[in-house]
């Protein structure tokens, strides 16, 4: 080395470590700048609003969580404080909600939401919810106004917007009345079918089928399973003869599906929920206990905000609301207590669309009505797009409702309750104020929700339940209708006729989105596909097994994982593979009989495996069944609800002419199944038997719960995500989970005992993920804890002030 050359490298050195470290620093000051910026979004907790727009001084104070609890002195200013509020915390997830309704979500997200905003415009959304705003009570207007009011206010006292429009690079658009009705929707499309799709999907099954074959596979209950409550049985159909279906002799059926393992891992959103009380008569203390567990779509922020509001009646008096409420969805709880009364939900899955068939003309511009045809009414929808030129798209309406498969050979209209104003009226507002089960069965029965079963229970002990939103007053519609007979729309069914169950003999109620009646009644109610009564049987008896209930108890039966509903497909599969030799048969059996452990917990391969063999089972067989299905419709699925009682048949008995023509025998044809579970579960692993003893359930079932920016800006997953975590539960039992949905909260509450009420929900009160409130509750969710429902002790203290006069 010269004695020049190491000069130049101790310089060339400085110079490489000056650049790096400015670049450093730069990058730190950089996200520091960043990081200020976003965390300007985040919301007030403490000190004073000045010239805020309530009436009078409005108190504000939140726990250790963020829970606040308001104190006002009207009504109004309530619900100001609580728009204050979600607007502060919970903006973007609104704007999300009634985006999704509206079809407006490519504004936001570009062209990749272009397919869903056009999917959704069909429906109109943003026209039905300015119907209901205006046919709104001027008292229900005046609390719908204040709300917004104060959404607005909230977003505007922020000193940045909220960090999702940093992102994006947008400015978040003022809230209106009419977006408030937008959200309400919104939970209508996530729970009821707004294209008649199961109507249509029935109706190919009755078409193409036997209808022995369909009333066997498609009932509206199962004898195993149901827990109705009013006590109602209805009996099995009967297994078609080979007089009637018959494999064997059927070619026009080949080629039949050959029984393979699609599905294995797949898992089907839950959108139902558990709920149930027990009287005064069943509890420790005497008083009525509400639970609930409301299953959908868990992402963060969590749906649900919570919330303890005080205010000043018309009366003079206290009032009070403890529980959850929905962002955007207006000013009051939807589950939780008022002190009086406490009431929970869970989608009731009866039948609110029907799809009228329709014959259209040559040139599609008209479909045959009852007087000849009529010309379609077309709205075209200008879609603002994020990133490029707004898109015209044309909706075609008919005299019952839009056009749905437009694009099958089976077009239909499709009548459903969320295009009428009337079925979004406000009155669900008016259960704050409910003072006992008669009033609150009154207003369950006349107000706009999404049809739910509604739980009531109140401070004097009564439970009772019914149905809570519209119902048509009609009967049948369960398959495609005939535009000839198809009438105007039907009326609502009138209060008095609702059914009810009320002041039950044994003090108990529960539901869990399976039958709950029958006879005369369940022929009006219908059905869009009861879930499997398994979840609702075990409510009932684990609600049986005491003679009386606390709130504890309640909270342990939402927690209950136990696989009452598998323990007989254990022991098929223990039978089928009894003696096995082939190693990876004799691995999955001896992992069967040895990690059960009757719970679908994290650790068990066992319930993974015969969970496994279950679904797998049902696609071949019903894939099979279903064959002549594709003949009248090419893109026909199966229907996700086919009987349990049909499938558990024809594995038990093996009937010689239901079997799958490929297969010498019906053990030929389980063991392919077996077979098939091993491959998808081992695939890609040398060997199949130390491969399954690794797929223990809670691999399948790891959650998955993040903000909807997540997976748009994947480099910031590790901030918007909750941890990935095993977990407990599945379908057919009351923990419901899955990785991405499941229980959205878990309330127990007795109204007048507030204080030994429980509210836990998977994330936190805050929408912002520089919040200590962001994820502060998943925790607890996840283990199975509990919270109080009432706030704790005050952290932070807010008080709005109004404007001086």
């Amino acid at each position: 080395m010269s004695n020049d050359e190491a000069p130049r490298r101790r310089r060339w050195l400085r110079i490489t470590l000056w650049v790096t470290g400015g670049l450093v620093i730069l990058a730190a000051l950089t996200l520091a700048v960043v990081q200020a910026i976003v965390r300007a979004s985040l919301p007030d907790m403490s000190g004073e609003v000045e010239g805020a727009g309530v009436v009078e001084r409005v108190l504000i104070e939140r726990d250790e969580l963020g829970v606040p609890t308001v104190t006002a002195q009207s009504r109004r200013d309530m619900a100001w404080t609580l728009g204050w509020l979600h607007g502060q915390e919970r903006f973007f997830q609104m704007d999300l909600m009634r985006r999704a309704s509206a079809g407006e979500l490519a504004a936001l997200f570009g062209e990749p939401a272009l397919a869903f905003d056009r999917d959704r415009r069909r429906h109109r959304a943003r026209v039905t919810a300015a119907a209901a705003i205006e046919a709104a009570s001027p008292a229900h207007r005046a609390q719908i106004d204040a709300y917004a009011a104060g959404v607005n206010a909230g977003v505007t006292a922020l000193s940045a917007r909220p960090f999702e429009y940093l992102l994006l690079g947008l400015d978040p658009e003022p809230w209106t009345p009419t977006d408030t009705a937008l959200v309400m929707l919104a939970m209508f499309f996530d729970l009821q079918d707004e294209d008649a799709s199961r109507d249509r999907n029935r109706g190919v099954m009755a078409e193409a089928l036997p209808p022995a074959v369909f009333e066997w596979i498609a009932p509206m209950g199962d004898a195993r399973w149901d827990a109705a409550i009013d006590g109602s049985v209805l009996p099995a159909p009967p297994m078609p003869g080979p007089e009637v279906v018959d494999f064997r002799t059927m070619p026009a059926w080949a080629p039949l599906r050959s029984g393979g393992a699609a599905g294995v891992e797949r898992q089907k959103a839950v959108r139902g929920s558990n709920s149930w009380a027990v009287a005064g008569s069943r509890s420790t203390h005497g008083g009525a206990i509400v639970a609930d567990d409301m299953h959908l779509g868990l992402r963060l922020p969590a749906i649900w905000y919570r919330a303890s509001l005080r205010w000043t009646g018309d009366d003079g008096g206290p009032r009070r609301l403890d529980g959850v409420t929905l962002p955007g969805g207006g000013p009051g709880i939807v589950a939780g207590s008022n002190g009086r009364i406490a009431w929970a939900f869970t989608n009731s899955n009866v039948d609110l669309t029907d799809a009228v068939r329709l014959e259209l003309s040559d040139d599609g511009k008209s479909y045959r009505g009852p007087n000849g045809f009529e010309p379609f009414v077309e709205h075209v929808e200008t879609i603002a797009v994020s990133g490029a030129d707004p898109v015209q798209h044309t909706v075609k309406w008919t005299r019952w409702g839009p056009l749905v498969g437009e694009d099958t050979t089976r077009p239909a209209a499709a009548r459903w309750v969320g295009h009428d104003p009337a079925a979004l009226n406000m009155h669900i507002f008016d259960m704050q104020v409910a003072d006992d089960l008669d009033a609150a069965v009154e207003i369950a029965n006349g107000a706009g929700v999404p049809t739910q079963n509604a739980i009531i229970g109140d401070r004097t002990g009564r439970i009772g339940w019914t149905l809570m939103g519209m119902v048509p007053d009609r009967v049948g519609g369960m398959i495609p209708i005939d535009a000839a007979t198809a009438g105007e729309r039907p009326a609502r069914l009138a209060a008095s006729a609702y059914p009810r169950v009320l002041d039950p003999a044994d003090g108990l109620l529960w539901t869990a989105n399976a039958r709950i009646v029958g006879g005369e009644m369940l022929d009006r109610v219908g059905s869009i596909g009861y879930s499997l009564g398994a979840r609702q049987q075990q409510i009932r008896d684990a609600l049986r097994a005491k003679a009386q209930h606390d709130e504890t108890s309640l909270h342990a039966i939402q927690l209950d994982d136990r696989a009452v509903f598998l323990a007989r497909w254990r022991d098929h599969v223990l039978a089928l593979l009894e003696g096995e030799s082939d190693p990876a048969r004799a691995a999955f059996r001896r992992l069967v009989a040895e990690t059960w452990t009757g719970r679908a917990s994290p650790d068990s391969v066992a319930y993974r495996l015969v969970r496994a063999y279950r679904t797998a089972m049902s696609e071949a067989f019903y894939g099979a069944l279903t064959v002549p299905c594709l003949t009248v419709d090419p893109g026909f699925v199966y229907a996700e609800r086919m009987s349990e009682a049909a499938l558990w048949q024809v594995v038990d008995t093996e009937p010689a002419h239901l079997l799958h023509p490929a297969m010498a025998d019906w053990r030929t044809w389980k063991l392919a199944v077996v077979d098939a579970v091993i491959a998808e579960l081992a695939e890609g692993e040398g060997d199949p038997a130390a491969a399954l003893a690794k797929r223990t359930w809670g691999e399948a079932n790891t959650t998955q719960i993040a903000h909807p920016l997540a997976r748009a800006v994947p480099a910031l997953r590790w901030l918007l995500a909750a941890p990935a975590r095993a977990q407990h539960g599945d379908m057919h039992m009351p923990r419901v989970s899955e990785p991405s949905a499941g229980q959205s909260q878990r309330m127990v509450v007795s109204p007048g005992k507030e204080d030994r009420g429980i509210m836990v929900v998977p994330g936190g009160q805050s929408g912002h993920p520089l919040s200590n409130h962001y994820l502060d509750q998943f925790p607890t969710w996840l283990d199975g804890g509990t919270l109080p429902l009432l706030p704790g002790q005050s952290v932070h203290t807010l008080e709005l002030l109004p404007a001086e006069k």
